[in-house]
C-alpha cells in the first residue's frame, strides 16, 4: 500500500512523482517539470500518448529519486478519466515495484478544459481505488 498525500511543490523531497504529460501540448506551468517532459520525451520510447510511461532517476533540478512520466494522449481528448486511470495505473506499477510513496504533479487546469475540483478528484480517486489490495481472506 502506498501512502497518499498532498503538499506544496516547491523543495518537495519524494521518493517518486508522477508528471501526466500531453502528446501534443505542455499542461504544467512549473519550469522543472516542463524540463523533465522535454526530457522524457527525447527517448524513443516514450512520446505521451495514452498509457505511455517512463520513469526517471534522479531528474534535474527535483528533489526525487525517480519520476514517472505517464501519457494521457491528447490535449483536446483528455477528460477526468485520462487522469484517474493515469494516477490508478501508476500507483498499480509503483505497488508492484514496492515503492512507498508517491506524489502527483497536477497539472495546470487552465490549460485544460476540465476544472480544477474535477482533476483533482480524479487524481485522488484514481490512487485510492488502485491503491487498495483486497488480503481478508
Amino acid at each position: 500500500m502506498l501512502k497518499l498525500s498532498a503538499a506544496a511543490w516547491k523543495g518537495l523531497k519524494a521518493d517518486t512523482v508522477l508528471i501526466p504529460a500531453c502528446e501534443d501540448k505542455t499542461i504544467h506551468t512549473d519550469p522543472t517539470i516542463k524540463s523533465i517532459i522535454k526530457e522524457a520525451i527525447k527517448l524513443p520510447e516514450f512520446s505521451a500518448k495514452q498509457g505511455e510511461e517512463v520513469l526517471l532517476y534522479a531528474p534535474k533540478g527535483l528533489k526525487a529519486k525517480r519520476v514517472i512520466v505517464r501519457g494521457v494522449g491528447n490535449a483536446a481528448d483528455c477528460d477526468p478519466e485520462s487522469f484517474r486511470t493515469a494516477a490508478g495505473e501508476t500507483v498499480k506499477s509503483c505497488i508492484k515495484k514496492k515503492l512507498t510513496q508517491l506524489w502527483i504533479a497536477v497539472p495546470d487546469t487552465n490549460k485544460l478544459a476540465i476544472d480544477r475540483e474535477a482533476i483533482l478528484r480524479a487524481v485522488m480517486e484514481g490512487g485510492c481505488l488502485a491503491n487498495h489490495t483486497f488480503d481478508k481472506f
